[in-house]
């Protein structure tokens, strides 16, 4: 089961989606580059995952900020999974709590070190929820009383979503000259902001393209992927799917199994292709209101 939720209208700007997902048993298979920033809560029990860099098991916290991954770090243990996700707009996590994507990046931190020990008392309130919209609320609630205290949507900000919307595709130096910003004033606050370089966020956006016109529709050739996705051919499709994930593009698909579709939900730009988990009966997306 995932369901979709949307924000309160006044936290969208900072928040994509709220997404649960509950699954009674999974095979290992890996975690994903993303762009976003994740506050994440496993209401039942804690999650698990292998880290390669340890080569050993690793345990989330059970309220974590999950920071923008760069590549395939870690892969999730098997077993059941429930968890309760923010899924923050380009910058948004940042805006509300002035973390430095940068330092958040490709781990999980505990979220009481991050954003304070008042997370606690949300973390309890889900676990108490009978339903993701009771999740949902709590959360919604204690994310608006940052609102006061949140920062000017920065031109960064902007182009990382830009950059987001267009799947990778327009070059750092136009992105550089939208902000009114110099090059290396540009990347130093785009990593600030966004965790990564925009050269890479670009590769990781293209990357996550491509996985989802696959998930989506899986009798798609990975030829008419790579064009779809806009690389120069399928070899460089390849090159960046084993870059990204140490594993070719056939390989990871098959790893991702029927999870892959948790955290590909288009949003309006995203006419290209359809949300996966709408043919899969366990999954909902609710507008909710607060």
């Amino acid at each position: 089961m995932i369901t979709w939720l949307e924000p309160s209208p006044a936290l969208r700007e900072f928040v994509r989606w709220y997404v649960y997902i509950h699954r009674t048993a999974t095979a290992q298979h890996p975690v994903l580059p993303v762009l976003e920033t994740r506050l994440a809560f496993y209401p039942r029990s804690a999650c698990r995952v292998f880290d390669h860099r340890l080569q050993g098991i690793d345990t989330v916290a059970r309220a974590a900020v999950i920071g923008p991954q760069t590549r395939r770090w870690v892969d999730l243990r098997p077993g059941p999974v429930e968890g309760f996700f923010a899924l923050f707009q380009a910058g948004g996590f940042h805006r509300l709590f002035g973390a430095d994507s940068f330092a958040l990046a490709d781990y999980a931190h505990p979220a009481a070190d991050v954003i304070g020990p008042g997370i606690a008392s949300v973390l309890e309130r889900i676990e108490a929820a009978a339903r993701p919209k009771e999740m949902a609320c709590a959360l919604d609630g204690y994310l608006a009383t940052r609102l006061s205290g949140a920062g000017e949507l920065h031109a960064v900000d902007r182009a990382a979503q830009a950059l987001a919307v267009a799947h990778g595709a327009i070059d750092a130096w136009t992105l550089a000259a939208r902000a009114g910003l110099g090059d290396r004033h540009f990347r130093r606050r785009f990593v600030e902001h966004a965790g990564m370089g925009p050269k890479h966020y670009a590769k990781v956006a293209r990357f996550t393209f491509a996985v989802s016109l696959k998930t989506a529709r899986p009798s798609r050739t990975w030829a008419d992927v790579s064009q779809r996705a806009g690389y120069f051919d399928q070899m460089h499709l390849v090159k960046d799917f084993k870059s990204l994930t140490e594993a070719p593009p056939s390989r990871l698909i098959s790893q991702i199994g029927p999870t892959g579709g948790d955290f590909f939900r288009p949003g309006p730009h995203d006419a290209e292709y359809v949300n996966p988990g709408l043919s899969d009966q366990g999954t909902a997306a609710v507008s909710v209101s607060y």
